[in-house]
């Protein structure tokens, strides 16, 4: 016991006060993400929208967020992570207090959208500020710390969300105003993430400690690269698509019972992700997302097997172990490709490579249930059947690709925690 005790510790230790401040901005301003969760609700139960519209309107706000991944990286390499960071925060909240108003179809799509692009845009600004919080073999574990601060975030707002939606839907948007500029004024009171102004890139390259992989990736290879994460993303998207439907539906889950499915994972990568990325801290980034692909596709590519099973206690325990096995992958492979970004992109890159990764995961929002639900009414099984079939094509594009440890080149003053296997 002590031991576990001292390795996740330890996992935390030794990462600066920048990036427990990044990761602070990012659990407030995740915690309030009620709107999108409860947007079907609200257009069709409040509102009086069909399902159909539902559904543009949620597409509106995927397109918007690709554009804004895009628009995103640009404005952060022209003024820098802490700039776009604020805007980003501030014109969010401002498009929830509009769109709390809103009622014309038109006008929804549109501002649905809007808000699309200015909240997309925070998540390239940040992913460049945590690369430039750490040193390159501290980034890992920097992400990761990045994405238990989302996943907390994820899981107080629909919480909360629920509670202020039984008193009035419009509060679920005030408080997500609320949130941004409470997130906004947490990134004015970071002490010491550098004003960005004009030429960033050469500001950044003096503030950013360097160390630097075995050689940069091509642009080709980075678009094959990200091409790669769009497809991971559209199978680990079918879990907010066709997953529930599937459970509902194929295994006889009600709402509580996949609710509590869902918060194994949650549970699993507040107590695990750290550690693991820890441990694992000495493995090339791009064999981690190999390995973290083949993991995701097993696990929702087992899902068929259920039905070979007696009903009860053997088909919950397989459900809790696929669960695991998908999240072992999410875990090991999500923080491992901001890291292979960071660490094969030079400083004047990395803002358009980071948001690349955005575009690919707002792609994957969009195309994920849409693919997802079309391959389902053909047939349930055809959904689990693709995610294993695609582990072969991620493994390819993912396995061959240069990316080197760390260790290699972290030099002589290199912090030893996450150097060990």
């Amino acid at each position: 016991m002590a031991n576990l005790f001292r390795l996740y510790r330890n996992s935390f230790a030794g990462l600066p006060a920048d990036a427990w401040w990044l990761a602070a901005v990012m659990l407030v301003n995740r915690s309030g993400s009620m709107v999108l969760f409860f947007l079907t609700l609200y257009l069709t139960q409040d509102l009086g929208w069909s399902d159909a519209f539902a559904g543009y309107a949620i597409a509106s706000y995927g397109l918007g967020s690709c554009v804004g991944a895009v628009v995103g990286g640009r404005l952060t390499e022209a003024w820098g992570p802490r700039r776009v960071q604020l805007l980003s925060l501030v014109a969010t909240a401002a498009c929830f207090v509009l769109l709390s108003n809103l009622r014309t179809a038109s006008w929804l799509l549109s501002g649905l959208f809007t808000t699309g692009v200015v909240a997309e845009a925070l998540r390239p600004a940040n992913a460049m500020a945590v690369s430039c919080s750490v040193p390159l073999y501290k980034q890992a574990r920097a992400f990761a710390l990045n994405r238990l601060a989302l996943n907390l975030g994820f899981t107080l707002g629909p919480a909360i969300g629920g509670f202020l939606a039984t008193l009035s839907y419009r509060y679920l948007f005030f408080m997500d105003a609320s949130t941004c500029i409470a997130a906004a004024c947490l990134l004015l009171a970071m002490p010491s993430l550098p004003q960005s102004s004009g030429a960033e890139s050469e500001k950044l390259a003096e503030d950013c400690p360097e160390a630097r992989d075995e050689r940069l990736t091509t642009d080709r290879e980075h678009v094959v690269f990200v091409l790669g994460i769009a497809l991971l993303l559209i199978v680990f998207m079918q879990v907010v698509s066709t997953y529930p439907l599937f459970l509902r539906e194929h295994v006889g889950l009600r709402e509580q019972g996949i609710g509590l499915l869902m918060a194994v994972n949650t549970i699993v990568i507040v107590l695990v992700e750290m550690p693991l990325t820890e441990r694992i801290g000495s493995l090339r980034p791009m064999k981690a997302v190999a390995w973290g692909s083949l993991f995701v596709c097993a696990g929702f590519g087992l899902l068929p097997l259920i039905a070979w099973l007696p009903g009860g206690a053997a088909q919950g325990t397989a459900l809790i172990i696929m669960v695991l096995i998908w999240t072992v992958g999410e875990m090991i492979s999500m923080p491992a490709m901001f890291t292979h970004v960071t660490t094969t992109s030079s400083m004047s890159q990395r803002p358009r490579r980071l948001a690349g990764l955005g575009l690919a995961s707002s792609t994957a929002f969009v195309v994920a249930p849409l693919l997802g639900t079309t391959l389902y009414r053909f047939h349930p099984d055809s959904v689990w059947l693709a995610s294993f079939a695609a582990a072969p094509f991620l493994w390819y594009i993912f396995r061959g690709r240069p990316a080197s440890s760390w260790k290699q080149h972290a030099g002589p003053n290199a912090d030893p925690v996450g150097s060990r296997v």
